[in-house]
């Protein structure tokens, strides 16, 4: 049960329900779907009544546990129906069913069609795979000026992942002038969120000193979180600067 929820609460849900309160329905669907353990038979029993009134959060939620179940034609189904009342979620859920071929056939340019719409809303998850999509080419042309724009999305929106590859682009100047600078100050925030790739980079970046002051000491701190994550690179690279700073002791 949400901290939040009360009995009282779910009484009176369930009398709203039971009268046929389509929002009363979707809560108490929500209610058995979230509580420990879930009763998936109650949860799917109200949202189903909730959604067959049109409640788009219920008919939504009905395609998450659907997928949850991988039932993917079910949840392709009830993905639509939200996607049709403008359900912003149910649009990358879609892309993600058609990238997949999950209970549609798979098909590239519905996933990019349908990820670009979410993206467009606001949807940060989307912004990402809509950069990795136009990074690749797929489904949409390969561009690199919309594959990074889209990673700023995301990234000034908090995404780990897509601070990571927006610092890369800058590193290498893919889509955006060259600036190692700012791919630092990506890698950074990046790291910060525990992301052992960004932890990675940004320790190389403190190595060799590009795009910041060299500092061994920030380089091995970054190095050795990445490492302790299991990055193979991250642990050969603190090797290899363990080993260079042994050498310049000895010489």
């Amino acid at each position: 049960m949400d901290t939040n929820t009360t009995t009282d609460d779910v009484a009176q849900w369930l009398a709203d329900a039971e009268r046929g309160d389509a929002r009363a329905q979707y809560k108490l669907g929500k209610h058995y779907a979230t509580a420990t353990p879930p009763d998936i038979a109650q949860a799917m029993h109200w949202l189903r009544l909730a959604a067959q009134q049109g409640d788009v959060d219920a008919i939504y939620n009905l395609g998450v546990m659907y997928s949850r179940q991988e039932e993917f034609e079910q949840a392709a189904r009830w993905f639509h129906l939200a996607a049709e009342k403008g359900d912003v979620d149910a649009y990358y859920r879609l892309s993600v069913l058609y990238w997949g071929g999950l209970g549609v056939p798979q098909d590239d340019v519905q996933a990019a069609r349908w990820c670009q719409q979410a993206a467009e809303k606001g949807n940060v998850e989307a912004q990402y795979r809509l950069a990795t999509f136009y990074e690749d080419g797929l489904g949409v042309p390969q561009d690199d000026v919309q594959s990074t724009h889209w990673y700023r999305q995301a990234a000034e929106a908090g995404h780990a992942q897509a601070r990571n590859e927006l610092g890369s682009h800058y590193v290498y100047g893919i889509g955006v002038d060259q600036d190692h600078a700012q791919a630092v100050h990506w890698y950074t925030l990046a790291a910060g969120q525990g992301l052992p790739d960004a932890q990675y980079n940004l320790g190389l970046a403190y190595a060799q000193g590009v795009g910041v002051t060299p500092n061994p000491n920030e380089a091995k701190r970054w190095l050795a979180m990445a490492a302790a994550q299991g990055a193979e690179q991250a642990q050969q690279a603190l090797r290899d600067l363990e080993a260079e700073l042994a050498a310049e002791v000895v010489s």
